[in-house]
């Protein structure tokens, strides 16, 4: 149950981020959304046991994306979400590029790092592009639908609305990186995106009231 527990602590604290981002304003929220990112891409070949189903480890990070970019087009408007979505992953490319220049330096003789280095960063670039493009294509159709479901049904609830756009883009992302970098690696590529998606959808439903919660206690304080 180790894994678990910290599951649930960690979408606890990656809410609180971005409801604690969201008091600085837009600036705030394009920040954190760029950070997620970044961490999310760079993390994402670590493979965790969860109710003892292999999942990995930055669904969390990568939904509190979603989150921010949302109350972001929620308090800003969409432009302002869509230039959010573009400049995080203008940050991933750099990140990406940096590491890639880091990687090249020879080592010193004395050096004991850069084995680490290399296993840590050193991804294949088929993941590296699989989850570049996902990311992409996941965040800008989320920031569509929610500013269609906020143009269309602005009756609804801005949970509801969070919901249905995190559920639909995090579906794509799920089956975009399944396919894209695990077609031909892992043998069940239909019982990873079921698994996948599944822990999604339990994080979106926890995290996404959670944020919004912290983010009002703390403008009432």
């Amino acid at each position: 149950m180790i894994n678990e527990i910290i599951f649930f602590t960690h979408i606890v604290i990656v809410a609180g981020i971005v409801a604690l981002a969201a008091r600085w304003g837009k600036e705030g929220l394009i920040a954190i959304t760029a950070l997620l990112a970044v961490l999310a891409n760079l993390l994402i070949t670590k493979e965790i046991l969860l109710c003892s189903m292999h999942v990995t480890a930055t669904d969390t990070l990568g939904i509190g994306c979603g989150v921010a970019l949302n109350m972001l087009q929620e308090q800003h408007g969409f432009k302002m979400a869509k230039n959010a979505v573009f400049i995080s992953f203008f940050c991933l490319i750099v990140c990406a590029v940096m590491v890639q220049i880091h990687l090249w330096y020879i080592p010193a003789p004395s050096d004991v790092q850069h084995a680490h280095f290399c296993a840590l960063f050193a991804s294949m670039p088929r993941i590296i592009v699989a989850s570049l493009g996902s990311y992409l294509i996941a965040q800008y159709l989320d920031c569509t639908i929610y500013r269609m479901m906020y143009e269309r049904f602005f009756y609804l609830p801005a949970l509801v609305r969070n919901y249905t756009s995190l559920a639909i883009s995090q579906l794509f992302d799920t089956i975009i990186f399944s396919v894209v970098g695990l077609w031909g690696i892992m043998s069940n590529i239909g019982h990873i995106i079921i698994v996948s998606y599944s822990i999604k959808l339990v994080t979106i439903m926890l995290i996404v009231p959670l944020t919004w919660r912290l983010f009002s206690a703390g403008k009432r304080l």
